[in-house]
């Protein structure tokens, strides 16, 4: 090789490896730039918020739950209970039962983080599948408190990057208490005080879409137990200290199994306070937190005995919707004396296939009733359900 061809050959491999240089200098480049935004991508993937859907379908056990869409599904057990939870289950979802051969479906519309219960699922012959109540339940920090809006209203902004979730409340109706002073919360502008503080709330879906909050509890302790179902009742029986036997809306009467860990509440008015099963007594109102087993029976994880909640059928005598705030007076089955009953902003009124229906469009006759007595022996009702009838209306 002469000297001009081995010139040109040095000089050809100084320039190959000043782009070889170059380029690898650039791909690092991209690499440090994409890092943050991959890194920014894991993170927002690892903060998508788990959801739960669960709930109870009347009378029917071994039905197939779907969520349509999600790729999740599973079955009711013995006593109807169900419960799904993945990160895939935010947002609106149309839910499928499959009862044998037979498909029915609603649709469920779940905020990112939240618990939503389907409580009594109804399965009708066009196919449709009817909740008795949706309940909504988020933990995470009370972000804002309206008291001028009326009806009242609450934000909680989820802990586990979900959206923050508004609920309406009645804080005559609504359970609301600071778990840490074990002190009842009584009205708007006291919660207020607990901006920015740990809170949970659980409330009922309203025919307008809102949710209504039944339940805040402000500065909650750390849950022993992830609850897979959750439902109210009635005590029929207990047989201390294993279990207590207890009747939902729907007819359905559950064994609840109390192990050494779980927790037992017994609230009035003021205050909260531990107890034992043998303190919960036969036709008391309770709300069971806990884990479906296959035998239809619910390992409590939590047993709240609610001494001033209010549920009964029976007569309403006469309506007076002209009042401040409306009113009726209703006599509860079994019991010789009449109640007065107020209707408040978040008040749920159903009237036949009326989910949305007024104090002018009940009746004097056979109606249920649940609320919570107030100190001066009235009942601020949370919700009132009455069959339809031909006329309407009360006093007014």
């Amino acid at each position: 090789m002469d000297s001009e061809t081995a010139g040109k050959r040095k000089w050809h491999d100084r320039r190959l490896s000043a782009l070889m240089v170059r380029a690898i200098a650039a791909l690092a480049a991209i690499a440090v730039c994409a890092a943050p935004q991959a890194a920014a991508a894991r993170q927002k993937r690892a903060r998508k918020p788990v959801s739960t859907i669960s709930g109870s379908v009347t009378g029917a056990p071994k039905v197939k739950v779907t969520v349509v869409g999600a790729g999740m599904s599973t079955r009711t057990n013995s006593s109807g209970f169900f419960s799904l939870s993945g990160k895939r289950l935010s947002g609106s979802h149309t839910l499928r039962f499959k009862n044998g051969k037979k498909s029915f479906t609603t649709t469920v519309n779940v905020p990112p983080g939240s618990r939503v219960s389907l409580q009594n699922v109804a399965l009708h012959d066009d196919g449709s599948a009817d909740p008795d109540e949706e309940d909504v339940e988020v933990k995470g920090i009370l972000s804002a408190v309206d008291c001028n809006a009326a009806p009242n209203t609450l934000t909680i902004t989820p802990g586990d990057g979900g959206a923050a979730l508004t609920m309406s409340f009645d804080a005559a109706v609504a359970h609301i208490i600071d778990e840490a002073s074990d002190t009842a919360i009584a009205d708007c502008a006291t919660l207020a005080g607990f901006v920015n503080a740990p809170a949970k709330a659980e409330g009922m879906r309203n025919g307008s879409g809102g949710i209504d909050a039944t339940e805040v509890e402000v500065n909650p302790g750390e849950d022993e137990h992830d609850g897979e179902v959750s439902f109210h009742g009635v005590v029929q029986s207990a047989n201390c200290p294993a279990s207590i036997a207890v009747q939902r809306s729907d007819g359905t009467v559950v064994t609840v199994n109390i192990a050494d860990s779980t927790k037992i509440e017994l609230e009035d008015s003021d205050k909260q306070s531990s107890a034992a099963c043998s303190d919960i007594p036969v036709g008391a109102n309770v709300k069971v937190e806990g884990a479906a087993q296959p035998d239809g029976s619910v390992n409590a994880a939590k047993i709240e005995v609610r001494e001033n909640e209010f549920e009964s059928e029976g007569t309403i005598n006469s309506t007076n919707c002209a009042a401040t705030p409306p009113s009726l007076d209703f006599t509860p089955e079994h019991e010789g004396g009449s109640v007065t009953v107020t209707i408040g902003d978040t008040t749920v009124i159903k009237v036949g296939d009326n989910h949305s229906a007024a104090c002018g469009d009940l009746a004097p006759g056979d109606a249920e009733i649940r609320g919570v007595t107030q100190p001066d022996g009235t009942v601020a009702a949370s919700r009132i359900e009455q069959e339809g009838s031909e006329g309407g209306g009360g006093d007014d």
